[in-house]
């Protein structure tokens, strides 16, 4: 039996269908494959979060388990103990500060708006900036739905915890799951198939590292640049500058306006200096940070990432758009696994 399960699994490796049934197989795979995606695009997100954060977790496992020999279950008690450790002292140090920071930053965006607009009053193209700023305020922005997002607020509790969850169970017993996932392909082409995932596996892990060192660093460099240009709450603005990075160029520009916007409660001067200082770190990421960290992790061309963004946004939602570059590069991945080898037609 076994020989003969070779047997077949080597034949149909080798074997292939004509052109014509190969197009109609990967069409039919397509059609279906988009069917199941639209059917579960609210379940999907959540999945592909427990994966990433399962992700981090095994990752930081592993090295614990590398290090000190210890079973891979013990290690990842360890990193979940660290982890929780790391955030309890982080919070009783500075949790304070910046929970306070954070409550002043939503006391002053009414009065940044009224400077803002005040501003836009005095310049010499007045009546078009005004005209739009009042338009964005009274119906260019839903900002009735903005603000009944709160009214959401247990949906995205539920949310987060069963995204937790699922990233412990997958986290703790990753093979069973990708052995599970294999036995949905046909016996030939579990290999390969597995091999593309192993290696979206391994690339995800890539990328995560690098999106956390983008945050770490463009968080630091913004905290420190506020404070050196005087502007208050400057550790909770940097705070927010490394969160939004995780969402690649929308996320950078949100973080600006909303920076320039909090500088008008200063004055216009210290506006210019904060949009100055916010080009100046998206220069640097754009240039220097960003290609160092693609040149280790999973690169992807500037034009897909943020077509990415916008095709997962409209199929997803807001989590679709927060989770679009992992997700391409992941199917980035895949695509250039499974097709590996193939004959590329001559343009």
């Amino acid at each position: 039996m076994p020989r003969d399960g070779g047997a077949a699994y080597g034949s149909g490796l080798k074997a292939s269908p004509d052109p014509f049934t190969r197009r109609v197989i990967i069409a039919v795979a397509l059609g279906s494959l988009a069917f199941i995606v639209w059917q579960l695009r609210d379940v999907l997100p959540l999945l592909f979060a427990g994966i990433l954060l399962a992700t981090g977790l095994r990752a930081r496992a592993d090295a614990v388990s590398r290090a000190t020999g210890m079973p891979p279950r013990g290690a990842l008690a360890v990193v979940i103990l660290g982890l929780l450790a790391v955030l309890g002292l982080s919070f009783w140090l500075v949790g304070a500060q910046v929970t306070g920071q954070l409550a002043g930053l939503w006391d002053a965006l009414p009065q940044a708006l009224r400077a803002a607009t005040d501003w836009l009053s005095k310049t010499p193209f007045a009546s078009l900036l005004s005209g739009t700023w009042q338009s964005i305020k009274d119906g260019g922005i839903p900002w009735l739905r903005v603000a009944g997002a709160a009214g959401v607020a247990s949906n995205v509790f539920l949310d987060a915890a069963l995204v937790l969850v699922l990233a412990l169970y997958l986290a703790a017993n990753p093979r069973s799951y990708f052995q599970g996932t294999l036995r949905l392909a046909p016996p030939a082409y579990r290999g390969r198939i597995g091999e593309a995932l192993s290696a979206a596996g391994h690339g995800l892990r890539r990328w995560l590292v690098g999106a956390v060192i983008a945050m770490l660093t463009i968080g630091v460099m913004t905290t420190i640049g506020l404070y050196l240009i005087g502007i208050p709450l400057a550790l909770s603005l940097g705070l927010i500058a490394a969160i939004t990075e995780f969402v690649p160029f929308f996320g950078p520009i949100a973080f600006a306006v909303f920076a320039i916007l909090f500088a008008f409660t200063q004055s216009p001067a210290d506006a210019l200096y904060v949009g100055l200082l916010c080009f100046g770190i998206q220069q640097f990421e754009g240039n220097v940070l960003q290609p160092l960290i693609q040149r280790w992790a999973v690169a992807l061309p500037p034009a897909l990432a943020v077509l990415s963004i916008v095709i997962f946004a409209l199929l997803f939602g807001v989590i679709g758009a927060i989770l679009a570059t992992p997700m391409m590069s992941v199917v980035v991945i895949l695509v250039e696994r499974l097709y590996e080898g193939d004959e590329t037609p001559k343009i």
